[in-house]
C-alpha cells in the first residue's frame, strides 16, 4: 500500500468513525452533499459579484476566462474519469468496510469513476478564477469549497482524499493557466464587446450557461442522454 492510498484510508477512517452516531448530522450532510444551490449556486453568485464587481475590461475578462477555464477543466476531468482505471467508490466497495451515514446512498454515481472528483475540478477552478478578480473573495471561495463541497464529498464515501487533491490541481492548473493566457485574446476581447454592444443576447447567453456550471452540467447531460437514447 504506497503513501497515498494509506492516507486515503486514514482520513476516511477519521471521518467515518462519526457516521451513524447522530441521524440529525448525517441527514444534514447528506442534504448539503446533494443541494447544487448551496454548492454550484453560491459559487455562481459570486462569479456575479465578480462581474459586476470588475467593471473595468480587465476583470470581466477575468471573469469570462474563468468560465472557459471551468469548461476546459471539466472537459479534461471527465476524460480522466472515462479513460483511467475504474475507482470504486468507498461507499460501494465492500473491501473498505465503510460504514454508511444516513441518508447516504450514493446510488446515483454507483457506476462512475470516483477518480478525479469533478466537483473538485469545477469548484476549485472557479474559486481560482476569483483570486484574479479580487484575493480576499478568491481565499474565501477556496476556503467554502474545501469545506463546504469536498468536506461532505469525503464524508459520505463518494470520493477518497486523492480524489479531490487530483480534481482540485487539474482545476487550479487549468484555470491559472487560463487567467494568464485568455484576457487578452482575441477571442475573449470580442466577448466583452458583445456584452457592451447587444447586452440583450449577452446576458440570457451568461445566465444559461452559469445555471449550468452551478448544476455541473446536470440537465444539459440528461438532455444529451435523452436525445442519445431518443436516436439510438
Amino acid at each position: 500500500m504506497n503513501l497515498a492510498t494509506s492516507l486515503d484510508h486514514w482520513i476516511l477512517e477519521a471521518l467515518n468513525g462519526f457516521a451513524r452516531k447522530s441521524w440529525a448530522f448525517d441527514q444534514a450532510v447528506t442534504a448539503l452533499a446533494d443541494n447544487d444551490l448551496v454548492k454550484g449556486g453560491v459559487a455562481v453568485a459570486a462569479l456575479w459579484w465578480a462581474w459586476f464587481e470588475g467593471r473595468e475590461g480587465a476583470g470581466r475578462a477575468h471573469v469570462i476566462a474563468t468560465i472557459l477555464s471551468c469548461l476546459a477543466a471539466l472537459a479534461a476531468g471527465r476524460h480522466l474519469v472515462l479513460t483511467l482505471p475504474f475507482r470504486m467508490r468507498p461507499i460501494h466497495d465492500p473491501q473498505v468496510g465503510f460504514v454508511d451515514p444516513y441518508g447516504a446512498a450514493g446510488t446515483v454515481v454507483a457506476k462512475m469513476s470516483s477518480f478525479p472528483s469533478d466537483h473538485a475540478v469545477l469548484f476549485f477552478a472557479l474559486a481560482t478564477g476569483l483570486c484574479f478578480v479580487s484575493r480576499r473573495a478568491g481565499i474565501l471561495a477556496v476556503l467554502y469549497t474545501a469545506i463546504v463541497v469536498a468536506l461532505p464529498r469525503l464524508y459520505l464515501g463518494l470520493h477518497y482524499f486523492s480524489d479531490i487533491v487530483a480534481g482540485a490541481v487539474l482545476g487550479v492548473a487549468i484555470c491559472w493557466i487560463g487567467n494568464l493566457v485568455l484576457p487578452r485574446s482575441r477571442g475573449v476581447q470580442r466577448l466583452l464587446a458583445v456584452s457592451m454592444t447587444r447586452p440583450a443576447l449577452f446576458y440570457p447567453a451568461l445566465f444559461l450557461v452559469t445555471f449550468e456550471i452551478a448544476e455541473l452540467f446536470g440537465s444539459a447531460r440528461a438532455l444529451a442522454s435523452g436525445f442519445f437514447k431518443l436516436f439510438k
